[in-house]
């Protein structure tokens, strides 16, 4: 079998899944718009990667008319959507000279733009794999917004291939967006715990935090959906002596981390609050490993892969409820799901997991074994497999 995947860069979730799929006998070729690095080429050495540089559709159809098929597919505007198309017209010129030299059984592509808009084009079995921003809108967050990006996904995918998500959050979405008519189905998400070795750089210690202290950690790049705001607010308004007894650990880089910086300095609390910046998964297992609490304030959440990762360290988790919590949490059973966005349920969910975490200690062994039983990755694979061939029997 020959699979073709469609993927925007090398994240660690997609190599962990590509590593588990090279054991069972395929034949792999990655499509992705970022450059591969070597380590990753390394790691994954059965896999054919191509680069797919943006291309300029309107000149690139000028020189060769197939592109024509972009225009009697989409209806694009270029005017106004030129800049859309770009990447998109890189992947289909790469896949399109693939697939003269041999054809995929599949053509499985992650998140709907720009993949999934570019591997349907080619006619052969397609699978869609949403994952979170191409899907799920909140503020400024997701490709959805756009009327371009919506009528196209649902002209490609509404009545051909499987569509997957990893949460009913996700696939629930995708079917106000998609309707009744689309092929939709909950996959569940895989975890590969054998990669989170420690890297030993961080300790309390070395961090400075206290044996007797609490730790709250927050993982997610610093952008508006994540809510990091709300969660500095809260960590203000917790009770004196609470607040002064817990470090708040958040992990992750982007365009607000200068504004959560001065808030967490005009709120008072810049002393109990440490901005890790980007870590390495090793270094992330160090940090799950000095934690106590993990808080994930999300507005909106394709799946969530850092609850399975809390989880699977043994910490309490607080988490919004969207993606993966509401189906994994049952609240004050095993986790908290405060009131999305909502400041008192969230400052009360995390007082008592500070206070009463001790009290959690076998719903906390439940969760590692839980998510070391149902969300292997070996089973996410061989879901995969199985609607592979489903769609191939279906063409």
């Amino acid at each position: 079998m020959t699979i073709t995947w469609i993927i925007p860069d090398t994240y660690g979730f997609l190599v962990d899944e590509l590593e588990e799929l090279t054991t069972r006998g395929v034949k792999l070729r990655v499509l992705t718009g970022k450059p591969v690095p070597n380590a990753v080429r390394h790691r994954l050495p059965s896999v054919t990667f191509y680069y797919c540089p943006e291309r300029s559709l309107l000149i690139n159809s000028l020189v060769n008319r197939v592109f024509d098929v972009l225009w009697s597919t989409f209806n694009w505007r270029l005017t106004r959507n030129g800049y859309n198309a770009k990447p998109i017209v890189g992947i289909y010129k790469v896949l399109q000279t693939l697939e003269k030299e041999e054809e995929s059984d599949i053509i499985h592509s992650h998140f709907a733009y720009p993949g999934g808009l570019g591997g349907s084009l080619i006619d052969r079995p397609q699978i869609l794999t949403l994952r979170g921003y191409d899907i799920l809108t909140t503020g400024k967050y997701g490709a959805l917004w756009s009327h371009f990006f919506r009528t196209n996904m649902i002209n490609s995918y509404s009545k051909r291939g499987i569509i997957n998500g990893g949460s009913r959050f996700t696939v629930n979405r995708a079917r106000q967006i998609l309707g009744s008519v689309a092929d939709i189905r909950w996959i569940r998400q895989g975890l590969s715990a054998t990669t989170f070795t420690k890297a030993g750089r961080y300790t309390r210690t070395i961090l400075g935090i206290k044996a007797q202290d609490s730790v709250l950690l927050s993982i997610g790049n610093l952008v508006d959906v994540k809510n990091h705001m709300l969660l500095l607010d809260v960590f203000s308004k917790l009770p004196a002596k609470q607040r002064n007894t817990t470090t708040l650990l958040i992990c992750g880089d982007g365009p607000l981390r200068s504004a959560l910086e001065n808030q967490s300095k005009t709120l008072g609390i810049s002393k109990q609050v440490k901005f890790m910046g980007q870590l390495k998964r090793t270094e992330l297992s160090d940090i799950f490993e000095l934690s106590d609490v993990f808080v994930h304030t999300s507005m909106s959440e394709g799946f969530g892969n850092v609850i399975l990762e809390a989880m699977l360290f043994r910490l309490l988790v607080v988490a919004s409820p969207v993606g993966i919590a509401p189906d994994i949490i049952e609240h004050k059973k095993n986790g908290f799901l405060p009131e999305l966005g909502d400041k008192d349920s969230w400052a009360k969910y995390i007082e008592e997991a500070l206070i009463m975490r001790s009290k959690y200690t076998m719903a906390l062994e439940a969760n590692r074994t839980q998510v070391l039983t149902e969300f292997g990755m070996d089973k996410r694979i061989d879901a995969y497999l199985k609607i592979y061939n489903e769609a191939i029997d279906l063409d």
